[in-house]
């Protein structure tokens, strides 16, 4: 590093990456999802997606499709979610790099399968909303979305899941009748023999403070940075930032 022209810089401890998926697996019992978004919050996607899969986390958490692609391209192999929302015009894309889309609209599926030739077939994921009030069908849809959903040409159902928007303050009690919501959906869906084989609804804070909430896989952000979620929610012990 020329430090004449670089008098500023961060250093990021990827060993200590490792280590704390490594400690979640452990603290949780679950399978982790490194959510690297946003350049990995700035420590550096490609570098922390392949720390990530180095500790054996099975998935990767993105916000855009165009992430997905920067992962693929420099090699990552894993399995990859987008989180966020992803135009019709990127459906191919996704598809062909076998990224998979989150979707929570009828209308908005439609013009995906509508991109998709016969040869595509794209995995997504249901999202149900719980009460974050941001992207999800409501609980009492997502039976039909699910059943619309397994109906639809060259689409591939392979999870199901939900975000709560305070597990990192348990002393407001919302998290658990929210998970119960998204509990009464799994049930109805496996009464139904319809549930999809992936189920995860726990965040950092969640996976620490509701075991209940970690079913099929955890995913994880600040977590994995070695962060607290909040003053009242800590990592436990052996997180290193």
């Amino acid at each position: 590093m020329d430090v004449e022209l670089n008098t500023t810089w961060v250093e990021i401890d990827l060993g200590a990456i490792r280590s704390n998926i490594q400690q979640m697996n452990q603290f949780t019992n679950t399978a982790v999802m490194a959510v690297v978004k946003a350049n990995a919050y700035g420590h550096g996607l490609v570098e922390v997606a392949k720390a990530a899969q180095q500790a054996q986390s099975p998935w990767l958490g993105v916000a855009r499709v165009e992430e997905g692609v920067l992962l693929r391209e420099a090699g990552v192999t894993g399995r990859i979610l987008v989180l966020g929302y992803t135009a019709p015009e990127q459906v191919r894309l996704a598809a062909a790099q076998g990224i998979d889309l989150t979707v929570y609209d009828p209308d908005v599926v439609k013009a995906y399968v509508s991109q998709l030739s016969d040869g595509d077939r794209l995995n997504v994921q249901a999202k149900v909303d719980v009460g974050m009030g941001r992207l999800g069908v409501f609980p009492q849809d997502a039976q039909g979305f699910v059943e619309f959903l397994r109906g639809q040409p060259r689409i591939n159902l392979a999870g199901i899941f939900t975000h709560f928007p305070t597990a990192d303050e348990p002393a407001r009690n919302l998290t658990l009748p929210q998970f119960a919501r998204f509990e009464r959906v799994l049930e109805q869906l496996e009464a139904r023999q319809i549930r999809p084989p992936l189920a995860h609804a726990a965040n950092s804070a969640a996976a620490i403070n509701y075991p209940e909430t970690r079913l099929d896989l955890v995913r994880t952000g600040i977590a994995i940075y070695g962060l607290h979620p909040s003053p009242e929610t800590r990592l436990p012990q052996g997180f290193r930032p």
